[in-house]
């Protein structure tokens, strides 16, 4: 870094005004490197078991999350609210 005349920056608003205390504030930053996250897809992706709960918990989620859609879709709709709201159903992801 020195020899490109790098200069290291991280971005940390707000570091101490959750806990009050810089250093407790920075412990999740020290302690999640990137890597933690792709050795866990890794090994959900690799075994049959996890990756068939990982897929039926997507479409939990996906199940979920059309049911809220259609509920407050009516309660809208039972409310009378002046409106076009027909993208809350249609729309998808």
């Amino acid at each position: 870094m020195a020899a490109r005349k790098l200069f290291p920056f991280f971005d940390c608003a707000y570091q101490g005004f959750a806990s009050g205390d810089v250093d407790t504030d920075a412990v999740g930053v020290r302690t999640n490197p990137p890597v933690h996250g792709s050795r866990i897809v890794t090994k959900v992706l690799n075994d049959p078991q996890l990756r068939q709960e990982w897929r039926e918990s997507i479409k939990l989620m996906r199940d979920r999350i059309d049911g809220m859609r259609r509920a407050l879709s009516a309660h809208i709709e039972r409310l009378g609210t002046p409106g076009q709201w027909s993208h809350i159903t249609e729309q998808s992801g």
